[in-house]
């Protein structure tokens, strides 16, 4: 589950997601059906935290300084011509200039 996590968040990363949260637990059991009732209990108990966690955190999520940082990088390569596709749609947005995404 670690392995698939980090996968994850690392593919949330590069689609500019500021924040990404993870939760994995090993039930064991090859169907949800099979999975104790305790262990589900568990489950619900952990996801209703990390719910209110997110909750909590709505709209108040900022972008990390590694986000920033590729941000930047991927801005030089499209005012330098990287793609045409994507140089429009960068120009269209305004990225290529001074807005950002993150900003309102």
């Amino acid at each position: 589950m670690k392995s698939t996590n980090r996968d994850m968040a690392h593919s949330t990363f590069f689609w500019g997601v500021a924040r990404t949260y993870r939760f994995g637990v090993a039930v064991m059991e090859t169907s949800w059906e099979k999975v104790s009732a305790k262990k589900k209990a568990a489950i619900d108990k952990k996801l209703a935290r990390l719910a209110q966690k997110i909750v909590k955190n709505q709209g108040y999520v900022k972008p990390s300084f590694q986000t920033k940082a590729f941000f930047a990088l991927m801005r030089q390569f499209n005012k330098r011509g990287w793609n045409e596709v994507d140089m429009a749609y960068w120009k269209e947005k305004g990225w290529t200039e001074k807005k950002r995404p993150w900003k309102s």
